[in-house]
């Protein structure tokens, strides 16, 4: 059960992605055991009858031990499971945060990307945009002949 702790300490996204990736499967693989959907399923039904059984030994402090003991352990199983899928979905829900962030880093990304073409092609063509000069920088309007400068 270690490998279900906190992913909190985790350096990089991509670790901790794939750290929760990881848990996931761990914790689906242990929540989609038959046994323990079958103890799920009929555990209520065989500790009622139990419980019936224990009424004809109702003297008996071993039979009554054994019901709580019983009862107990079902609850605690049950508890351990509900946990667990609880833990499912917030994983689930951050391996989504996870997915969008990493969207936005992309997209981010690509605009950073753009906008450096868009200054290197605007600011940095002759005949485009701002030209320098020693007097300082003119702006170059779309329509004129690219030698023709605006005045100072």
């Amino acid at each position: 059960m270690a490998e279900l702790g906190d992913s909190s300490d985790m350096n990089s996204s991509e670790t901790s992605r794939r750290q929760l990736h990881h848990q996931n499967r761990t914790i689906a693989r242990l929540l989609g055991d038959t046994d323990l959907h079958r103890l799920r399923k009929d555990a209520p039904s065989a500790l009622a009858h139990l419980r019936l059984r224990a009424q004809w030994l109702s003297n008996s402090e071993d039979v009554r031990l054994g019901l709580e003991k019983a009862e107990y352990l079902f609850n605690e199983v049950d508890s351990v499971a509900k946990t667990l899928e609880e833990l499912v979905e917030k994983r689930k829900e951050k391996l989504r945060d996870i997915a969008r962030v990493k969207a936005l880093e992309h997209e981010t990304e690509q605009v950073r990307f753009f906008l450096s073409q868009f200054i290197r092609l605007f600011y940095f063509t002759p005949h485009i945009g701002v030209q320098r000069s020693g007097d300082g920088a003119k702006n170059i309007l779309a329509g004129e002949p690219p030698g023709e400068q605006i005045g100072n």
